[in-house]
């Protein structure tokens, strides 16, 4: 059989293009998937560029993370709670009862200054919370929605 009758495309017989289609395709998506990792690396950089405040303590992926407020009561009444606690440590009898007396101031200022312990970190957990919310801009939105279109070209992230 004479070669000259076999068709030629692009310089390739139609079983060479099929041979080195796969190639093609490998090539192409590795090119694509790494331009799309290369520009979401970019868009993280630029979000941490324009809302990360380092002096506040505020990084872009912590703006990028859906904070939540803090479940905690920023003002609780410390009388009663003081008052709850003393009486879940209420002794069961009379000589306990005894000593008891005698440790029960140390007790309670043990116990309010526990209670305010934890009243101090809630506070600060809900002040975190709004310097977080404040950052949230529709600038931030946007640039989120560009970054996660990036990053949805991609099948291998999550």
């Amino acid at each position: 059989m004479d070669n000259s009758s076999r068709k030629n495309w692009l310089g390739g017989s139609a079983s060479q293009w099929l041979g080195g289609f796969p190639v093609l395709l490998l090539l192409l998506f590795t090119l694509v998937v790494g331009a799309g990792e290369l520009t979401h690396g970019q868009m993280l950089r630029l979000g941490e560029q324009f809302f990360g405040q380092p002096e506040q303590n505020i990084q872009y992926h912590l703006l990028r993370l859906d904070p939540a407020a803090p479940d905690c009561n920023p003002n609780p009444d410390m009388d009663a709670l003081v008052e709850k606690e003393m009486q879940a440590k209420a002794p069961d009898s009379m000589q306990e009862m005894d000593s008891m007396w005698e440790q029960s101031n140390a007790e309670r200022s043990a116990i309010r200054q526990s209670l305010e312990a934890s009243r101090a970190k809630c506070l600060a957990g809900f002040k975190r919370f709004s310097e977080i919310q404040s950052h949230l801009t529709p600038q931030f939105f946007r640039l989120q929605g560009v970054g996660n279109g990036f990053a949805g070209f991609n099948p291998f992230w999550v």
